[in-house]
């Protein structure tokens, strides 16, 4: 009798070298592998994005909006303005971080793996017509909800509005941070611009991840990292969701 393994939740006959790498089993064991590796990069990669942001919003509203006593009290609790904006240094950082780390995962998958499943979150027609299919069906114009596919166009739309986002709050936190050497490579314009649109920006993206990416996809049957990372995908492809699901995005 030939022994066997626990691989992701497969068992996994071993056997000689040569059959080993064409069994079903195996193969089964290295694509539950694969996601489960898959699930903890998209755990990773959100843990970091909510985490960075929430702490870049309680750090930066105190400097934005000085004057609020409860702006004041943080301060002195944290030990100073200068304390918080190392702080705040520190959570930009780690949110920059998070996105090249996504940016060279969906690359490595693309290119190394060869799993284009990642560019699933560009926008196409198919979304323009879900996204008119399911306004009609708010304002009581269609009868039944559209049947959708994941990533649905409301999840592309929130992975891009976060991504140009964290993107216009990276460049625009770097030139608030280096000013001078801004100053040399921009317009005196353009770094003026980029130092008053960051903390508007920040507050725009606060707002969009409290009420948008974390309320409304924590309440939504669609609720998944997918919404984040365009890694989550499933190895099969897309699947159709009931209609009863289907209006959720």
């Amino acid at each position: 009798m030939s022994p066997w393994i626990m691989c992701g939740g497969y068992q996994i006959e071993i056997t000689g070298p040569g059959e080993m790498a064409g069994h079903p089993s195996v193969a089964a064991g290295r694509r539950a592998l694969g996601r489960a590796e898959t699930r903890l990069h998209v755990r990773i990669q959100h843990l970091l994005l909510l985490g960075s942001v929430l702490v870049l919003a309680v750090t930066g509203v105190p400097q934005k909006l000085s004057s609020l006593g409860a702006s004041e009290w943080l301060m002195d609790a944290v030990g100073g303005i200068e304390t918080l904006r190392a702080i705040h240094h520190g959570a930009g950082a780690v949110l920059i971080v998070a996105a090249l780390y996504h940016l060279w995962s969906v690359v490595f998958a693309i290119l190394a793996n060869r799993n284009v499943t990642a560019l699933s979150m560009i926008p196409d027609a198919g979304d323009y017509r879900n996204a008119f299919a399911n306004l009609m069906y708010f304002v009581g114009r269609r009868e039944e909800r559209p049947v959708l596919r994941e990533p649905t166009y409301f999840n592309k739309l929130d992975y891009w509005v976060l991504g140009w986002a964290v993107a216009a709050m990276a460049f625009t936190g770097i030139v608030r941070l280096f000013p001078a050497r801004a100053t040399g490579l921009l317009s005196g314009d353009a770094v003026a611009a980029a130092l008053e649109a960051h903390g508007n920006l920040a507050l725009l993206v606060v707002v969009w991840v409290a009420v948008v990416h974390v309320a409304y996809l924590t309440l939504s049957s669609q609720s998944s990292p997918s919404a984040v990372s365009p890694l989550q995908t499933s190895p099969d492809g897309p699947r159709e969701d009931s209609a009863e699901s289907g209006g959720q995005g």
